[in-house]
């Protein structure tokens, strides 16, 4: 029953990763469903403030010594996480760096230039690349790849949840572009600028999400096609939605766009998409 819940958990949280997972095989799509149920459970406990500052520390030394001592933690999904952690040699120092990221996100972390942001990054998204390689016992020539996937996928919900960070009191994109743009870095400011006026930003960002999918798609040569279909299917869904964002910029008279989402029937095009492309 609890595969159902995941799966049912999955679909909730993302339909385009859970379109992707239907080219995995039974198991791996259970497994990945676990993996994800995680990361969306700790999110879910920042992003709707029931946890503090305090509360995650605590989660943070209680979650690590269930870890090494191999004891149930009393939650269904916490100890799934586990079990598959432990089996598949998950690095500690992986959900220690997601955990930091969740941390920052907390704090209202200020990112003041690209290395800081992508620090953010590494923790929030490439550790879930990693995760997935130990899952499908890849190689670790695969590793660098897996990071500049999770973070292409990262930069395009940085530039698709700009809005709605905003105002959650957050901005990802480093206080560095936006002075090099001229543009405020106080969120009044930016949520009361016409859309156009950020087009040069969100054109910077889209330009950085396709610089590190490219590199991302060198590591395909690594993947099961099953695990290609998925990631490959992932990335088309992101740059669709892009496009949107793109095209939402350009029009005059707007403050910045309403958060985009892609339509089943637009998921289901890209899929059709990645089918002709990795038939070829």
């Amino acid at each position: 029953m609890r595969y159902f819940d995941h799966l049912r958990n999955f679909y909730r949280g993302s339909r385009k990763y859970f379109m992707s997972a239907i080219f995995l095989p039974d198991h791996k799509r259970q497994e990945l469903s676990i993996v994800y149920q995680f990361f969306r459970k700790i999110d879910d406990k920042i992003d709707e403030n029931e946890w503090g500052t305090h509360d995650l520390e605590k989660f943070i030394e209680r979650f690590f010594s269930h870890w090494n001592t191999g004891k149930s933690m009393g939650d269904p999904d916490l100890d799934q996480f586990l079990i598959l952690a432990r089996s598949h040699k998950f690095e500690q120092d992986w959900i220690k760096a997601f955990l930091g990221s969740m941390r920052m996100d907390l704090e209202k972390h200020q990112f003041l230039d690209l290395d800081d942001t992508m620090r953010y990054t590494y923790g929030v998204a490439e550790v879930v690349g990693l995760t997935v390689c130990r899952l499908f016992e890849l190689k670790n020539d695969c590793f660098e790849y897996a990071r500049s996937a999770g973070r292409a996928a990262q930069w395009a919900n940085f530039i698709r949840d700009f809005r709605s960070d905003l105002e959650m009191g957050r901005l990802y994109f480093p206080n560095s572009d936006l002075t090099k743009l001229n543009l405020p870095t106080d969120h009044e400011s930016l949520l009361a600028l016409d859309a156009t006026d950020l087009k040069e930003l969100f054109d910077m960002q889209i330009a950085r999400y396709y610089k590190y999918y490219e590199y991302s798609t060198k590591g395909y040569r690594f993947l099961p096609w099953g695990l290609r279909m998925a990631t490959d299917f992932s990335h088309r869904a992101d740059q669709r939605l892009l496009r949107k964002i793109e095209a939402e910029t350009s029009k005059p008279g707007r403050t910045v766009y309403v958060k985009q989402y892609l339509k089943v029937r637009e998921l289901l095009s890209e899929l059709v998409s990645s089918l002709k492309y990795l038939k070829r």
